[in-house]
């Protein structure tokens, strides 16, 4: 069909569909995104995630609803969590995008939903503290979860893929699955054969 739209369209009409921009922009874009719906259109700023900074992708062998997951969130919070989360959230962005490891594991911090939602993960505190020791810069649940990413330097590659599942099967956490990913810098891509 050649390129009936641009990526601007492409943006706002995957997020209409998906209903979350926080999800189909960064897939479309690539990088490190930020974006926010304002009467039904996206506004994003997509950066490059520093090169040396891999995600450690620690995938649990069952599934967590979205929906159980939201209904665990309190209706209300404190502006001191809002302000917690919010600055813990500008320092993330600005620390993927300079590469200052040094601040993800105050970045990572959250009072808003990893609280709520970390007893729905068997093995939460094990795969969190193992993380740590193996060097992750800052551990987090992924989205809803049960997904658990740990933001490691390339250098710890190796040692994350020969450490962490045994570690974690020496202590009863079985059958998960690991994986170490960079980011994608250029989103979505149309590959023609």
């Amino acid at each position: 069909m050649g390129s009936p739209l641009s990526q601007h369209d492409l943006v706002n009409l995957a997020c209409k569909i998906e209903g979350h921009p926080d999800n189909t922009t960064p897939a479309l874009l690539g990088g490190l995104v930020t974006a926010a719906m304002e009467n039904g259109r996206v506004y994003s700023v997509s950066v490059p995630v520093a090169k040396n900074i891999r995600f450690g992708v620690f995938i649990p062998p069952f599934e967590l609803k979205t929906e159980v997951a939201r209904k665990a969130l309190p209706n209300e919070y404190s502006r001191e969590d809002a302000v917690y989360n919010l600055s813990r959230s500008s320092l993330m962005t600005a620390a993927l995008f300079s590469g200052s490891l040094e601040n993800l594991r105050v970045a990572v911090q959250d009072s808003i939903h990893q609280p709520y939602r970390k007893k729905f993960i068997n093995g939460f505190n094990t795969v969190f503290r193992m993380t740590y020791e193996l060097g992750s810069y800052g551990t987090y649940i992924s989205g809803a979860g049960p997904s658990i990413i740990a933001i490691i330097d390339d250098k710890l590659e190796n040692t994350f893929n020969k450490y962490a599942l045994p570690h974690l099967e020496s202590k009863g956490i079985r059958d998960w699955q690991f994986h170490v990913l960079s980011a994608d810098g250029d989103g979505a891509k149309v590959l023609i054969e």
